[in-house]
């Protein structure tokens, strides 16, 4: 899975500068798809943005953004785990923790080879 993404805002925020968060869920596509879940089947959308927001307080943690951590990015994906497995599909971990629509995408990613939700053991929906 390697959409074709367009440079957009800023890592955690909108095309405005606001921030964007699990308590902007709200429903509808727009939503979903302005902060990059499009990757993701729509009636799973409530339960990303709840682990968005326990691993990540919604990416307003500072550590969030930070690459030289283990796990990075709004759903904390663990580099020693996946950083290979992306390269090979054309995505650096920079894009993979900055790019939202990747992010988002590599988790989805995660969550099918995984199973589910094991990966985000302290923050299951």
């Amino acid at each position: 899975m390697s959409p074709d993404v367009q440079p957009g805002a800023a890592p955690g925020r909108d095309a405005e500068g606001a921030t964007l968060s699990a308590t902007h869920y709200g429903g509808g596509a727009a939503w979903g798809d302005s902060i990059g879940y499009a990757c993701w089947p729509a009636e799973l959308w409530p339960a990303v943005a709840a682990v968005e927001q326990c691993e990540s307080h919604g990416g307003e943690d500072p550590l969030t953004w930070d690459l030289n951590r283990s796990q990075s990015g709004r759903m904390q994906l663990d580099r020693a785990t996946w950083e290979v497995y992306f390269l090979e599909r054309g995505w650096t971990w920079e894009q993979v923790i900055f790019d939202q629509t990747i992010h988002f995408c590599a988790a989805w990613e995660v969550y099918q080879r995984s199973g589910g939700w094991g990966p985000w053991p302290n923050c299951q929906p």
